[in-house]
């Protein structure tokens, strides 16, 4: 360790050994598996191979066990100094071996530079999301992509490599369509966007020119200048009246899209205004808060937070990051984040953390909180909180 030049002579994600040509100079970025991450053991009945290992298989056994083991949570808990190098430059050595979190949120904000040097060999479904997410909010790390999907596409086997393509691939178009870059779009592509209307707005003359030479984009462009109020692009559409066209034009100003989709839905025989709610993201993708905040403080941060989250919407080619737990953390001080972790459970409803340095009196109450969080592989736990509260 002392050693000013290191060399990267063991690949534990390849098992090689190279002793003729070593990568030089090598740090440490936790690519590697060290005792607590053994215990993730799956039966040999019930495993799946669509279920990526994040760790390297070291023991070269694929994970399997005579029936299925977890690994401690409480080893999968980060200390406030590790949950620090969230938003402080990584230092050229990590100095820690959970990078999970880390990964998916360099994915999460599109840092290229983060996530190029924390990724590992195999992309797992949860940071999938945040990728995507990334995507649609970022054109550089959505050019990044479009380059990785040539370059690197081994990194998408550890999944179904199908499927997540076309994902990777419809969010690097819709982010395109956002930056007004239609150039080789036409109707005979595959991996056509859906949301192509946030967290940008195409220009209206991109959105004329996408529907002439992608008419079957026609739902999409008609909700996009909805929400733009793009009402020449709309009218010349001549789209049929859907539920998701509805769900944009309820948040209009203008009155004019309601009023037009029950006007031409009822020459139809078509009621937009009802409608069976899509959990595959096209009518989450409507809605206006897209990415809602949590009410909760969480400490210590865990590993396998940014989960999918049930109760968020699926936006993101179906899948939907929550980031959520991990924002408000970064605000505590190291006093507060014990204070929770120790006196509160591991978790706080209120943004006013004052309220844990109020004395208890007569006008005070107590109430218990129960909430539910679930982690990945069918983890559940129950928070048992009591808070002092004002009346």
């Amino acid at each position: 360790m002392a050693t000013r030049v290191r060399y990267k002579v063991m690949d534990d994600y390849e098992h090689t050994v190279d002793l003729e040509d070593p990568f030089m100079p090598a740090f440490l970025n936790g690519d590697t598996a060290v005792r607590w991450t053994l215990q993730d053991r799956y039966a040999v009945p019930t495993y799946a191979r669509e279920r990526p290992f994040a760790q390297p298989d070291i023991e070269e056994d694929w994970h399997l066990n005579l029936e299925n083991a977890d690994i401690p949570e409480e080893s999968m808990d980060l200390s406030y100094d590790e949950a620090k190098l969230l938003y402080t430059p990584l230092p050229p050595d990590l100095p820690t071996m959970k990078n999970e979190l880390l990964i998916r949120m360099a994915a999460y904000e599109g840092n290229i530079d983060r996530y190029a040097r924390l990724m590992r060999p195999r992309m797992s479904w949860d940071e999938l999301g945040c990728v995507l997410r990334g995507i649609y909010h970022h054109t550089m790390f959505a050019r990044w992509w479009a380059d990785q999907l040539e370059i690197n596409s081994q990194r998408l086997n550890s999944l179904s490599r199908q499927e997540t393509w076309w994902r990777i691939k419809m969010a690097i178009n819709a982010r395109r369509v956002m930056t007004n870059d239609i150039t080789g779009f036409n109707d005979q592509m595959e991996h056509k966007p859906w949301m192509i209307w946030w967290p940008l707005k195409p220009s209206h003359s991109t959105l004329r020119e996408l529907a002439r030479i992608c008419p079957s984009m026609g739902q999409q462009i008609a909700i996009a200048s909805i929400l733009s109020d793009d009402q020449s692009t709309y009218m010349g559409l001549n789209a049929k009246p859907t539920y998701y066209m509805w769900l944009a034009a309820e948040q209009s100003t203008n009155a004019f899209y309601c009023a037009d989709l029950v006007k031409r839905g009822a020459q139809m025989g078509i009621d937009p205004t009802n409608g069976r709610w899509n959990w595959d993201g096209e009518a989450d993708a409507t809605i206006a808060n897209r990415e809602p905040t949590s009410e909760f403080v969480y400490a210590p941060l865990h590993e396998e937070m940014m989960y999918q989250h049930e109760f968020h919407p699926i936006m993101y080619e179906g899948l939907n990051p929550d980031a959520s737990p991990v924002h408000p953390y970064v605000w505590l001080t190291r006093e507060w984040a014990r204070m929770i972790e120790v006196d509160c459970g591991g978790v706080y409803t209120e943004g006013n953390l004052g309220y844990l340095l109020e004395e208890s009196s007569d006008e005070e109450r107590q109430f218990e909180i129960y909430y539910f969080v679930q982690y990945p592989l069918s983890l559940h736990f129950r928070f048992n909180i009591n808070v002092v509260k004002p009346a």
